[in-house]
């Protein structure tokens, strides 16, 4: 008997497929099988009662181990890694609080600065700095009002900052508003800010 013939009898024999569309061949292994059935099951013998108690009974106590004993068990017997494991230790200790310093803190929080320049004439104004990396086209002022300024309110962290202010994208202005001007080596002047917790500028 094939895989495929196995298969329908085993489908037959599951109710899966219709008996009445089966062959004779098929019908006569049905009828085998079923006799194959019963004897096995008229053989069927019960398990004592309380077997399963009993084998369970005979088994012997497993006590599950203390950690120092795991710990023992783990690590060798001698003890001569010991010293390098301590040193190796000690050395990274001492690479991290190297390194310590060096990672990148946590960012201090900005300050709000305000910028504003009058230019009654000007289609458009931008702020450069040290803070933008020089980058025309990220910091747009908003303006001009009725009075023909132009503004604009930056976060920048606390330290000392230099910037200028681009007009109608060729003219470089110097804040005349801010108290310390500084060359840029271009033959103008930074116009420079402090920026600092305590105060706001």
């Amino acid at each position: 008997m094939n895989r495929e013939e196995s298969g329908r009898i085993h489908a037959l024999l599951d109710g899966e497929t219709d008996a009445t569309d089966c062959t004779p061949e098929e019908a006569a292994a049905m009828v085998r099988y079923r006799e194959s059935l019963a004897r096995l099951e008229k053989g069927r013998v019960r398990a004592p009662a309380g077997l399963v108690d009993g084998i369970m009974a005979g088994l012997p106590a497993i006590r599950r181990p203390r950690f120092r004993e795991w710990l023992e068990d783990f690590l060798p017997q001698r003890r001569q890694w010991a010293v390098p494991a301590l040193a190796g230790a000690f050395a990274m200790l001492v690479a991290l609080l190297g390194v310590w310093p060096l990672l990148p803190r946590a960012s201090d929080p900005g300050m709000l600065v305000h910028f504003q320049i009058h230019a009654p004439g000007a289609h458009q104004v931008e702020l450069l700095g040290d803070f933008n990396n020089w980058t025309p086209g990220t910091i747009q002022l908003r303006g001009p009002d009725a009075s023909g300024h132009w503004t604009a309110n930056i976060e920048l962290p606390e330290g000392r900052h230099e910037y200028q202010f681009l007009v109608d994208g060729k003219t470089w202005v110097t804040d005349p508003r801010a108290s310390t001007h500084r060359p840029d080596g271009f033959g103008r002047e930074n116009a420079v800010v402090e920026v600092c917790h305590e105060e706001r500028i």
